[in-house]
């Protein structure tokens, strides 16, 4: 690919493009050996950071020797593939550090997973075979059943997320027509696979309406890894009161709404998975880095309890959601933990409830719980301290009188530029380039200047001289 892509420029051009490749390269090389970044390759990313010191503590794992997670080569890819039902693949990249973080995440997965069901290949050792399958993005996830491809993982780049998706790669998508024993399993969330997903899509439709049951297939691929869905004919509807056609959300983690019907366009397939993915957030529900994103694409004004006692959680849990009930469909509701030290928000939660307080109200008592209203669309932010003793009536006013425009803000959300925080590389001066470039630029400038205004510099230079 470097070698079509200097193939296309001129002979200067190539000159300064090999000379500046080499000076990155000649970077990373005496990076690798001293044991230091250069600031402008790690600026404030928390990730180069994590392996730069991962790197150094000299606690690096052998890819090669994971006894859960097979290292591929050209020789062992065809057998890694066919080995179980369904084999997840990470293509990654040594050199780069996101790339590189993934394999160590799919080194954890591989923990809690059967052995050999996730496999990694470095490119940049088996380029033939990353060549084979189209790779040329890193990291990429790709999903084989029964030795063949199946998908592309698309969910976040974490164990976690893996770890589910790959469970529930073991189902087709959608399933179809299951009997009612197996669909009660999957609503309700009972056993695996289906206890991986907190939602359930179903599509109700006739038989004979193959446009939207091709559109729902359409869906299910997008959805596949992310959310269990379920494809029921009209047999399955009328067993179970449902109209046809119809698509509903069965939530099962939220014990106030548990279903939510699709009211949209059918024929817009984005407009569709996007409905899906926010009326999969509970009414009331944790916020935390993997569920943030739904919230955000509701674009509504976001209601966050910040909470740090677990009895007092539980007591106002099922009064917010009943708040969120009443009003949920003009601001979503979530919860975030403070110093709760329970199983309810682990250590990593927690700080950073704590680090988003500090950044909206830095020099504000804080007493908790602690209800917060963001507007987004404003970068407006409400406060109310007393939602313990105001109860559901006063809550409920509260946050009516914000969208009504009759409570005043307590703060506004900072508006940051983010620059780098050092000055990036700069080739052309390194490789003496800009010099030329300058002067280039000023004998041009030099030449096109009109010829009174040169008699007038050299009437005043003579002038000059004279004296």
């Amino acid at each position: 690919m470097f070698a079509l892509l200097i193939s296309t420029l001129s002979h200067s051009q190539k000159i300064l493009t090999l000379i500046m490749f080499s000076f990155l390269l000649i970077c990373v090389m005496v990076s690798c050996v001293v044991g230091n970044l250069p600031p402008q390759m790690i600026q404030d990313d928390e990730i180069y950071i994590a392996v730069d010191k991962l790197k150094k503590s000299g606690k690096e794992p052998d890819f090669k020797k994971d006894p859960n997670v097979q290292w591929v080569t050209d020789k062992t890819f065809k057998e890694c593939i066919e080995k179980s039902p369904v084999v997840i693949v990470t293509y990654f990249v040594t050199f780069d550090q996101v790339s590189y973080t993934m394999a160590l995440h799919t080194l954890e997965a591989g923990k809690k997973l059967p052995k050999h069901s996730l496999c990694i290949v470095a490119c940049n050792h088996w380029t033939d075979v990353c060549a084979n399958e189209n790779i040329s993005v890193y990291p990429t996830v790709k999903v084989y059943r029964k030795g063949q491809f199946a998908t592309d993982y698309t969910g976040h780049l974490c164990p976690e997320s893996l770890s589910k998706a790959y469970h529930l790669y073991k189902h087709d998508a959608p399933i179809e027509n299951p009997d009612a024993k197996v669909l009660d399993a999957i609503m309700e969330a009972r056993e695996e696979p289906w206890s991986k997903s907190t939602t359930t899509v179903v599509a109700y439709l006739s038989s004979n309406d193959h446009e939207k049951i091709n559109k729902f297939k359409h869906l299910s691929k997008a959805l596949w890894g992310h959310k269990v869905t379920v494809l029921a004919d009209e047999k399955i509807a009328k067993s179970r009161g449902a109209t046809v056609p119809s698509m509903v959300v069965y939530r099962n983690n939220d014990p106030v709404q548990k279903m939510k019907t699709y009211d949209g366009n059918w024929h817009c397939p984005l407009e569709m998975k996007k409905w899906v993915t926010v009326a999969s957030i509970p009414l009331y529900g944790q916020i935390t880095p993997h569920s943030l994103p739904p919230y955000l694409l509701a674009e509504k004004p976001l209601a966050i309890l910040f909470t740090s006692d677990e009895k007092a959680h539980k007591v106002l849990n099922h009064e917010m959601a009943t708040i969120a009930g009443d009003i949920g469909c003009k601001v979503k509701f979530g919860w975030m933990a403070v110093d709760m030290m329970d199983d309810l928000a682990n250590e990593e939660h927690r700080h950073r409830g704590k680090a988003i307080l500090d950044m909206m109200f830095p020099s504000e008592d804080q007493r908790f719980p602690l209800l917060v209203v963001i507007d987004r669309s404003t970068g407006k932010t409400y406060r109310n301290i007393d939602v313990a003793t105001a109860g559901i009536p006063g809550v409920t006013q509260w946050v009516q009188g914000i969208l009504d425009g009759m409570v005043k803000p307590s703060g506004k959300l900072m508006e940051q530029d983010w620059k780098p925080l050092v000055p990036p590389f700069d080739f052309m001066e390194k490789t003496g380039y800009r010099a030329k470039l300058d002067e280039r630029n000023r004998m041009r400038m030099e030449a096109e200047k009109p010829e009174s205004m040169k008699e007038k510099m050299d009437d005043k230079s003579m002038h000059h001289s004279e004296l």
